[in-house]
């Protein structure tokens, strides 16, 4: 029996865990979000436009404590792999200045409409106005 995995919040980063564990795991995911839609921040991301990642990442501009573990996932996941893996669920992408990524429409709603859409092909279940209080 598979034990399904948990996910507190169906913003950009739980919608995209979600559908990573469901490629690896199908059916195994559920997503608790509090708001009535899942992703709805993702309308105001990047002026409207969502700046979904930067296609030319420079090591010297991380900082802090966190730039060890940032520089990993760099040198683990190219800029190359992101692109493909918004291609397979649907997003095409463009470049922009500075390495900038963007959806193709320029839209955030296309992102909004793209990584739900995925983990319900998959059989993830998001269940909204599901507001956590304890764990």
């Amino acid at each position: 029996m598979d034990i399904p995995i948990l996910i507190i919040g169906a913003g950009a980063s739980g919608l995209m865990a979600a559908y990573a564990a469901t490629r690896a795991r199908p059916s195994c995911a559920i997503v608790l979000e509090k708001e009535a839609r899942a992703g709805r921040k993702l309308l105001a991301t990047g002026n409207g436009r969502c700046n979904l990642y930067n296609a030319r990442p420079e090591k010297e501009r991380l900082h802090g404590s966190f730039a060890p573990v940032f520089e990993r996932m760099l040198a683990e996941t190219s800029p190359e792999a992101l692109r493909a893996e918004f291609a397979r669920i649907g997003l095409c992408c463009r470049e922009e200045g500075e390495g900038r990524v963007y959806p193709y429409s320029g839209q955030a709603s296309a992102v909004l409409d793209a990584l739900p859409f995925a983990c319900a092909r998959q059989s993830t279940e998001i269940v909204p106005n599901a507001r956590v209080t304890a764990i």
